[in-house]
């Protein structure tokens, strides 16, 4: 855990000493909606809350660098299906805290759509599962680090309210099958050798402490002519006739 917050805080100072674009700080929260893909339980049914402070490097005109620091509830959860006959239920929950580093494309001209992609790296500090409302104490035994790959977009509201929409995979397994057989994905041809987490993110991100841009010009508020603010001060004067 040490290593990580060392690794965080070399990241955002090198972050501050090398920009040369506007550098600006902002919270983001919002809500999961995973799955854990390779255990029979696949649906985006388990919910869960994902919070985190995060740096926007703006290093180019259409690029920008984006690491944070995210607390994220992930897992799955299998609903009973009663037509079938089948009333158990099954909840695993796996909280990570995670540091996405992703770059941002801004796409359009007013920067209101941004494409947002790269790497995430998580850290296990929760697991618990229940089966029919309880606490199996023998867990799932999964792997204390995630490596994850992040795709996602953002509507940038205004200049400091941002609307998030986000696909997150697992890269390496959280635990492999216990048989050490691999998974072949019909569908997409994907070969899988362990367990993995997927999960759909929505999320609101407000910026705050942003930096001028040192490359824009500033603003100089003309002062007026002596004849200006001559003829403004006649203007407002009340004449007294007595």
């Amino acid at each position: 855990m040490i290593r990580i917050y060392i690794y965080i805080f070399s990241l955002l100072s090198f972050t501050k000493l090398t920009a040369q674009e506007p550098l600006r700080m902002g919270v983001r929260a919002g809500m999961n909606f995973a799955q854990i893909s390779g255990v029979g339980m696949q649906g985006f049914n388990k919910f869960g809350v994902l919070a985190g402070v995060g740096l926007h490097w703006r290093f180019k005109p259409k690029w920008s660098f984006d690491p944070e620091i995210t607390y994220s509830m992930k897992g799955a959860r299998k609903n009973p299906n009663v037509e079938e006959g089948d009333y158990t239920t099954y909840t695993i929950e796996a909280d990570y805290l995670e540091i996405p580093a992703l770059f941002g494309w801004h796409m359009d001209k007013k920067d209101r759509f941004t494409m947002d992609f790269g790497l995430t790296f998580g850290v296990l500090v929760r697991e618990r599962v229940e089966q029919n409302g309880a606490q199996l104490t023998e867990g799932r035994g999964f792997n204390g680090f995630e490596l994850g790959a992040a795709v996602g977009f953002s509507y940038h509201l205004t200049k400091n309210w941002a609307f998030q929409f986000r696909l997150q995979n697992s890269i390496i397994p959280i635990k492999p099958y216990a048989s050490g057989q691999t998974a072949i994905l019909p569908l997409w041809g994907i070969i899988r050798i362990g367990e993995v987490h997927s999960v759909i993110s929505i999320s609101v991100q407000y910026n705050f402490g942003f930096q001028p841009d040192p490359n824009k010009p500033a603003r100089v508020k003309k002062e007026k002519s002596p004849q200006q603010a001559k003829r403004t001060k006649q203007k407002g004067d009340v004449i007294d006739e007595d």
